[in-house]
């Protein structure tokens, strides 16, 4: 597969060349209890990409943040 200039092939797709790959549970603590409400449409229609607990999995997160 090839990749544009600046950038690099990994396990998790094409990132900048960089950029490091790391456990998320290295560099952040994982909790339950502080997503906010969905009800609220406003805090879900930024550009940055909520995610659930549920969602932290490797596959699952990835798949969330190509939405």
């Amino acid at each position: 597969m090839e990749v544009k200039k600046g950038y690099k092939h990994t396990e998790l797709g094409a990132i900048p060349e960089d950029w490091s790959i790391t456990r998320l549970g290295d560099v952040a603590s994982i909790a339950a209890g502080g997503t906010p409400s969905r009800a609220i449409t406003s805090y879900w229609s930024g550009h940055i990409p909520w995610v659930t607990t549920k969602e932290v999995g490797k596959e699952k997160l990835a798949e969330r943040l190509r939405r």
